[in-house]
């Protein structure tokens, strides 16, 4: 993937200079490459220069771990995850002329995540919920390629991003009950870029 990120961001420096359909009131579709069928999100342009984003990002995920036992495979935990995350963006675009336009933005970060596994302790039926919520903040850079009026490619990293974060945990044992929280501050520098693909109309 970092060899194809890199190429891409080589491809975009050689093309040429060309018309950037970026006008105002022009609006886009956007899904990610890079975690396909995990981000999609709706932009429009508000200036020449700007565009207003709405970034969605959901996923699901369910699995059993089965146990070796010696000769034998018990049925391990019983895994089920699912979150969502909602990342609305002010982004710039600094030469809405060209083909190549680079951009910086400002964005917003909202999530929920839940988790909840099941599994036999000694005979005893657990079940384990975990919540995660975190709210912040932070700044982009990229690329956008043009290929035509309705077509671009994006090279899009959220660089720097600040947030709050609690994890809340919970474990049934039946007849009792054990609960755990844990809740702070994070900030994170994120350098391999996103690749995105967006549809204007």
């Amino acid at each position: 993937m970092k060899k194809t990120v890199l190429f891409i961001a080589a491809a975009l420096m050689l093309v040429s200079q060309a018309t950037a359909q970026t006008h105002p009131g022009r609006s886009n579709l956007s899904a990610s490459i890079t975690d396909l069928g995990e981000e999609f999100g709706y932009g429009e342009m508000i200036s020449t220069m700007t565009m207003f984003m709405f970034n969605v990002q959901a996923n699901f995920d369910r699995n059993r771990e089965d146990v070796d036992n010696g000769n034998e495979q018990e049925e391990g935990p019983d895994n089920i995850a699912y979150g969502v995350t909602l990342v609305p963006e002010i982004r710039f675009y600094s030469r809405p002329d060209n083909r190549v336009s680079p951009f910086f933005g400002v964005f917003g970060l909202f999530g929920y995540r839940g988790a909840i596994s099941e599994f036999t302790q000694a005979e005893t039926e657990v079940e384990t919920s975990t919540t995660d919520l975190k709210a912040g903040c932070g700044f982009s850079i990229g690329a956008e390629f043009f290929v035509n009026e309705y077509l671009s490619l994006s090279l899009d990293s959220r660089l720097l991003r600040y947030q709050y974060r609690k994890i809340s945990t919970e474990k049934d044992f039946g007849d009792a009950t054990v609960e755990e929280t844990s809740a702070g501050h994070h900030v994170s520098l994120r350098i391999e870029p996103a690749i995105y693909v967006r549809l204007y109309f």
